[in-house]
C-alpha cells in the first residue's frame, strides 16, 4: 500500500495536481511510519516538498525537505541525501535566503 500512494502521488503530481498528490503522499506517509519503511518515508516526505512548490507554500516545501534530508542522512541513504540537499539548495537559491540555509 505504500508504496503504491507514493506512485500515485508521483503520477499526480507529474499531471498537475498536487493537491491530490499530497493525499497520497500522507496517506502514504502514515502507512510507512507505521511500518517503519524509511526508503518510503523519505520518498513520500521529497515528494511532499515538491508538491508544496507547486502549491506556491515554500515554508511547507522546506519542512518536509528537510525531514527527508535529515531521516535520509541519520540511516545513510546516500541518493537520498543527494537529492534532498539538491532540493534544499534549490530552495535557497530560488528564495535568495541564504541567511537562514543553516537553520533547522
Amino acid at each position: 500500500m505504500r508504496v503504491a500512494t507514493v506512485i500515485l502521488g508521483d503520477i499526480n503530481l507529474e499531471e498537475g495536481h498536487p493537491a491530490l498528490a499530497l493525499e497520497y503522499y500522507r496517506l502514504g506517509s502514515w502507512y510507512t511510519k507505521n511500518t517503519a519503511s524509511l526508503f518510503h518515508l523519505i520518498r513520500g516526505y521529497q515528494g511532499m516538498a515538491r508538491a508544496f512548490v507547486q502549491t506556491h507554500q515554500p515554508d511547507s516545501s522546506l519542512l518536509y525537505a528537510r525531514q527527508a534530508f535529515t531521516i535520509a542522512n541519520e540511516n545513510k541513504f546516500l541518493d537520498d541525501i543527494l537529492v534532498a540537499g539538491r532540493f534544499i539548495y534549490e530552495h535557497y537559491k530560488r528564495t535568495r535566503n541564504s541567511d537562514s540555509t543553516l537553520l533547522s
